[in-house]
């Protein structure tokens, strides 16, 4: 690292997928998650932050990538609203919805949503731009003379990396530091599918590999994957989790900074100090990742609430469409043509049946027929699922249940998750 960056700015490894960058006359943070779990209490952190631990005195400004609660943390967003006095602006990724914005500022934060690419300044010499894949979305920050990239969890393909730099080659932008996800972080197979879920780790390997390889940073730092799969259900996630040591590796050539919590993120390649840091996250995981929850069992009549309140949710938007959602589901194929699923819930020990088009939720003992279900879920998730608008897409990523019927489970979430709008 030459003197002048030493001076001009410091990046900080917080937590997670969280970082500082700290100047002279102010600070941003980046996804903050400090404390809690999150994905219906199925992730927890490796270890928590103390906010009293940073410095957030001249915090100025953060930066959310997407909604997700682990980089979109409202419980941290509060804690740091709570201890610090300042004006502070937050700025997201442009969205259809309103929802966020609205919450982040009745926390008391200037909410900024942001278009994609963008470049804006936050000050004379600090731009930012961002980059949308999905549901997710990458920044690139440039403060001076220097470039982070920070990847966050877009699952950008080779092509779509290849016209990154293309787009960076040509506006003269060389990646210093490369901020990538190392790890699983969702659905990727049922626990005997271990064949899936090895490839599903040995996948997420590649892909940083050829983000390296494509950008050519200086320096690639991966985090974004610094936690544990805590419920019964998704635990055995933990045994795929992609190792640091195999990681760093895997490829001679990479140009891989491992860094600790709070420590400072350089350009000085240190390879015996990322392999201590190596050891320090397996010891740390290895400590936490026998540590497993049991989540509450939720009543079927909780779960017919939540499912009237989905109803409710429907009948709302089909007010702005000239048929019902779930028959224009029915004639688009993304619902069966009788609207009718059954899924297992395995902590009541019973059968649901959900049918769409006559607007009705059952329960029934296993063996009182001979259906068989999409799924096997826990009746918690089954609850969040309908109660809260993400309640797909967070069952999704918690992995807390067995797929029995991959087509009809994939219509099933899918048509929930396009309720929401983002």
């Amino acid at each position: 690292m030459s003197k002048g960056f030493k001076e001009d700015f410091e990046i900080k490894f917080i937590n997670h997928a969280c970082f500082q960058v700290l100047r002279k006359d102010y600070s941003v943070l980046v996804d903050p998650w400090f404390t809690g779990k999150v994905f219906n209490n199925s992730w927890s952190l490796l270890r928590e932050t103390n906010i009293d631990d940073l410095d957030l005195s001249k915090l100025r400004c953060i930066f959310i990538s997407h909604e997700h609660p682990d980089h979109l943390n409202w419980n941290t967003l509060k804690q740091i609203r709570e201890l610090n006095d300042n004006p502070i602006d937050i700025i997201i990724p442009a969205r259809r919805n309103n929802n966020v914005k609205e919450a982040l500022t009745k926390l008391g934060y200037n909410c900024f949503e942001h278009p994609e690419g963008e470049i804006s300044n936050i000050a004379t010499d600090f731009s930012f731009f961002f980059i949308k894949k999905e549901r997710d979305s990458a920044m690139i920050f440039k403060i001076g003379e220097k470039v982070i990239f920070n990847m966050n969890d877009c699952d950008f393909t080779s092509s779509d990396l290849r016209n990154i730099k293309e787009w960076l080659d040509k506006n003269q932008i060389e990646t210093d530091f490369l901020f990538n996800q190392f790890s699983l972080a969702g659905f990727y197979g049922n626990e005997d599918q271990k064949q899936k879920l090895d490839q599903a780790a040995t996948n997420h390997i590649d892909s940083m590999i050829i983000a390296q390889k494509i950008l050519n940073p200086k320096v690639t730092v991966p985090f974004a994957s610094y936690i544990t799969f805590c419920r019964e259900e998704n635990s055995h996630l933990n045994d795929y989790m992609v190792d640091l040591a195999d990681l760093y590796n895997k490829d001679e050539e990479q140009k891989l900074l491992i860094p600790f919590y709070l420590e400072n993120v350089s350009l000085n390649l240190d390879r015996k100090k990322s392999l201590q840091n190596v050891f320090k996250w397996q010891n740390l995981f290895k400590e936490q990742k026998n540590k497993v929850d049991k989540i509450p069992t939720v009543s079927k009549e909780d779960i017919t609430n939540s499912f009237n309140h989905f109803i409710g949710e429907i009948d709302h938007l089909s007010s702005a469409f000239s048929g019902h959602i779930f028959e224009i589901a029915v004639q688009r194929g993304s619902i069966s043509e009788n609207g009718e699923y059954v899924l297992q819930i395995k902590d009541l020990d019973m059968f649901c049946k959900i049918n769409f088009l006559d607007r009705n939720i059952s329960f029934y003992a296993i063996g009182d027929n001979e259906e068989k279900p999409i799924a096997i879920v826990c009746s918690y998730d089954l609850n969040v699922f309908f109660k809260l608008p993400w309640g797909a897409d967070t069952m999704n990523i918690a992995s807390c249940f067995k797929v029995c019927d991959d087509r009809r489970w994939s219509e099933f979430i899918l048509f929930r998750d396009s309720i929401y709008v983002r």
